[in-house]
């Protein structure tokens, strides 16, 4: 009996050092991901002095897309670092506007395009497990570069951009990780009229280790 007990004592032992030195890992890596880009509704108030109301302007956009390449850093500890370049674009779906009285209509804005490159600077940190499947969670800082077109005019910008992200890290073998995650995205284009925008951001994604 305390023989199989150390041959099973011994199996872990190995079993969990080749996960460390999995996770101590290293070096650069290479990434991609493919992604549902789902903008939340932009909104605004308006004054109307002639019938003295209050308007609020909600606009609202359909999923759109989001791609991006990184380079990244594992220092070997859990923590990575990354310069990513994404693109996302998406169509607006309808503008909706509400008096103070509950009153509401609505009219079709698929005409107006949003697109944006955003290049930013993340930190990650992978949670160390017993098997091939690593949860993370991570952030970054960086500029989006945007542009919104609704066919007579174009609006660009450049504003503060931020991420919080959240996913699981699966290792395909020693080269390939498999990503899949869920990104918060913020870009600092509001003022006192208008919230920034925000978007929810689904993933999927790899790592190639160099």
């Amino acid at each position: 009996m305390k023989a199989k007990f150390w041959w099973v004592a011994a199996a872990l032992a190995v079993g969990f050092g080749a996960t460390s030195t999995l996770a101590a890992e290293q070096g650069l890596y290479l990434a991609g991901n493919l992604g549902l880009f789902q903008h939340m509704d932009k909104e605004t108030s308006i004054y109307d002095p002639w019938y003295d109301e209050i308007y609020d302007i909600d606009l609202s956009f359909k999923p759109g897309l989001f791609l991006s390449g990184a380079v990244g850093v594992d220092f070997g500890n859990g923590a990575r670092g990354e310069l990513e370049i994404g693109g996302a674009s998406a169509n607006a779906d309808e503008v909706t506007a509400s008096d103070q009285y509950g009153n509401s209509a609505s009219v079709d804005a698929s005409d107006v395009e949003i697109s944006a490159t955003i290049i930013t600077l993340g930190g990650y940190y992978d949670f160390t497990t017993a098997g091939k499947v690593a949860p993370y969670v991570g952030g970054g800082l960086g500029f989006a570069m945007w542009e919104a077109d609704d066919g007579y005019e174009t609006v660009e910008e450049t504003d503060l951009a931020g991420f919080g992200e959240v996913g699981l890290g699966i290792a395909l073998n020693e080269t390939v990780t498999f990503a899949p995650s869920y990104r918060l995205l913020w870009i600092n284009n509001g003022s006192s009229y208008v919230n920034d925008s925000t978007a929810h951001v689904f993933k999927i994604g790899a790592r190639f280790a160099l």
